[in-house]
C-alpha cells in the first residue's frame, strides 16, 4: 500500500482515527511552551513529558547534548489513552540550525524506521517560528509539502498514512488543498 497524505483540519491530539505518533518540534534549550505541548499534556502527554526530562537527565549525565534534528520517540502510559486518539509522541529538536526540507526528512525516516503506520505533522514553523528560517509561512509549507510528497513518492512500498496538521487554520487548509497529490 502506498504513502498516503491527508490533510487534518483538527486539533492533532484529536484526529478521528488513531494515530502511531504526533510529531512535536522541541528546541534543545529545553524551553518547550507551545500549543503542541499544552495539547499533550492535556491529553495525559505529563506521563510523556516526565519521561522526555528523564531521558535528558540521563544524557546529561552520560555528557551528551541534544542536538539539532535529534528525534526521541516516547510511548504515552496506557493508563492514558482515552484522552486523546495517539500512541506515541516523536520529538525532534528543531534550533533553526537547518532547512525545513532536512529536518522533515529526519522526522520521516525516523517515523520509517520504528514501523510507525501513521502519523499526524504539524505545520513546523508556521506559527511562533514563521520567518525564522524559511522567509514566509508558504515557504514552509511548501518545504513540509515538498518533503513528504518526495518521501511518499520513494517509499510507495511503504504502509504509512501521513497526517498534515492545520489546527483548522483556513489559510493553510486552502493552500495545501491546492495539491493534488493530498488526499483530501
Amino acid at each position: 500500500m502506498p504513502v498516503k497524505v491527508n490533510i487534518l483540519a483538527c486539533d492533532i491530539v484529536h484526529a478521528d482515527e488513531l494515530v502511531s505518533a504526533v510529531v512535536i518540534p522541541l528546541n534543545t534549550e529545553k524551553i518547550w511552551y507551545s500549543e503542541l505541548d499544552y495539547a499533550v499534556k492535556r491529553t495525559g502527554g505529563l506521563y510523556i513529558y516526565n519521561e522526555l526530562v528523564r531521558f535528558l537527565m540521563s544524557e546529561e549525565k552520560l555528557g551528551r547534548d541534544m542536538f539539532d534534528g535529534q528525534t526521541i520517540l516516547i510511548d504515552r502510559d496506557e493508563n492514558s489513552y482515552d484522552l486523546g486518539n495517539y500512541l506515541s509522541v516523536l520529538f525532534v529538536f528543531d534550533d533553526l540550525k537547518r532547512p525545513l526540507v532536512e529536518l522533515m526528512r529526519i522526522v520521516l525516516e525516523k517515523a520509517k524506521s520504528s514501523n510507525l503506520k501513521r502519523i499526524a505533522i504539524p505545520m513546523i514553523r508556521t506559527g511562533w517560528y514563521k520567518g525564522k528560517y524559511e522567509k514566509t509561512e508558504d515557504d514552509a509549507l511548501r518545504a513540509i509539502l515538498a518533503t513528504v510528497y518526495y518521501f511518499a513518492w520513494n517509499n510507495q512500498d511503504q504502509d504509512m498514512i501521513i497526517d498534515l496538521v492545520t489546527f483548522n487554520n483556513p489559510r493553510q487548509n486552502k493552500f495545501l488543498k491546492s495539491f493534488d497529490f493530498l488526499n483530501n
